[in-house]
Formats: structure tokens, sequence, C-alpha cells
């Protein structure tokens, strides 16, 4: 039986041609010459071979949804590493200088608003604040003394207003003794009309 089976495997493509071209006087004669086991041993050995060929489709499936879950799984997101963010006693070691229009100890709107962005600073420090007058070269020293004081006492004020305590704030006047700029002119005489914030701890 098995060396008849042999046998067929030659003549098995010409016999599904017969089959697809409906010539039945030539699959007659396949038929007589063998058996119908013959055939069908013929077909099933054939199938098995094609069939360990084929990838099964769950096992095509998992394999691709393994790779798109690799190839797109994202990167932790890390925040920054630079220590870019400042606490508030870093924030106080530079204080900003108050200005003053000419020959005026009033706050102008800018420099209260100065002062109310760093009053929450403020309030938080143990240090004491001393706030300095000055003034440009333009009048006498007397005048220009009693003019840095009364600009120092305006920013006093208006730091205990905005919440800071008096014993942390102190005061004192330089007139035109300490210029931060020595030439002449407006440009620079107005930054010579100030006040300092020194923190002290």
């Amino acid at each position: 039986m098995f060396d008849n089976s042999l046998s067929f495997f030659p003549i098995l493509p010409y016999y599904w041609a017969c089959l697809i071209l409906g010539n039945d006087q030539q699959i007659g004669g396949i038929m007589k010459t063998t058996n119908y086991s013959t055939i069908l041993l013929g077909i099933l050995a054939l199938s098995i071979a094609s069939c360990g060929k084929k990838q099964t489709p769950s096992s095509a499936g998992s394999a691709n949804d393994a790779n798109n879950t690799s190839s797109n799984q994202e990167s932790p997101i890390t925040g920054p590493t630079d220590g870019s963010s400042l606490g508030a006693s870093q924030n106080l070691r530079d204080l900003p200088a108050i200005y003053f229009d000419y020959d005026q100890s009033t706050l102008n709107e800018e420099s209260r608003k100065t002062l109310q962005t760093i009053a929450p600073e403020l309030k938080n420090t143990t240090g004491k604040l001393n706030i300095e007058g000055h003034t440009d070269e333009r009048g006498s020293n007397e005048y220009n003394l009693a003019l840095g004081e009364s600009r120092a006492k305006a920013v006093r004020d208006y730091l205990k207003k905005l919440g800071i305590t008096s014993d942390k704030l102190s005061v004192a006047s330089y007139g035109e003794e300490k210029p931060a700029n020595v030439e002449k002119g407006e440009s620079s005489w107005a930054k010579n009309r100030r006040a300092e914030l020194n923190l002290n701890k």
C-alpha cells in the first residue's frame, strides 16, 4: 500500500490540473491506476507539509503586537535638573534700588510695585533691612542729607504698610556722598536719586 502511495506523488499535480480543467477522461484513467486510499494519503501529506510552512494568525498577531508595544513605548519624562528654582534667601541677596524723581521723596507707582514684589520675602527673613537714602550732587550737603533721609523713610513706611515689622527696618542717609554714577548729566543723576536696600543677617 505504501509503495503505491509513494508512486502516486509524481502524478498529483497532473491529477489536480485535470480536476481544474474538467478533463473527466484523464481523471478516470488516473482513478483506474490508483486507488482512493493512495489519493487521500497523498493529499493529506501535502496538506500537512503546506500547513507546517504557514505561521498561525494568532502567533503572527502576538509578535506584531509585541513589536508595536516596544517601539511605541514612551520614555519617562523627567523634571529639570539645572537647579533653576531660587529660594527667597537667594533672591534677597541683590535687592533692587528704589528710584525717585528730582528733588522728591514720594514713591512713584513703579517704586511701589517693586516694594510689593519683595515684601513677601522680607516677611519670611530673620535679617534686618537697612534702607539707605541717596541724592544727586545738586544742592547743599545739608539739604541732600535731609532729602536722602526722607527717601529712606518713605521706603520704610511703605514696607510697614505691606506688613514688615519695624524691628526689621532701619534708615540711614548719605546724601550725595555715595553716587552710583559719577558722570554729569540727567541720565547719571537719575541713577543717584535712589534708596538702596541692604539685608543684614
